[in-house]
């Protein structure tokens, strides 16, 4: 699902997931966390893409909250 998807489409869909997307200062990134997982991958804010770091960070994400809501 998120493989190949813009990254506004990207960042909207992993808000919804409760992940946190902050502006980094002056530098055009963005980084993404969430409580479950200990790494802040950080993403070039500028690009109309989303990189692999996101992405699969995302789908980690998304793994963790369907593993644990479906029993």
């Amino acid at each position: 699902m998120t493989h190949g998807i813009n990254l506004a489409d990207l960042l909207r869909y992993a808000r919804r997931l409760g992940i946190a997307v902050r502006p980094l200062r002056r530098t055009g990134e963005l980084q993404l966390s969430h409580p479950s997982i200990p790494r802040r991958p950080r993403v070039n804010g500028r690009r109309k893409d989303s990189p692999r770091v996101a992405s699969d960070f995302v789908h980690e994400v998304e793994k963790l909250l369907v593993g644990s809501g479906g029993h």
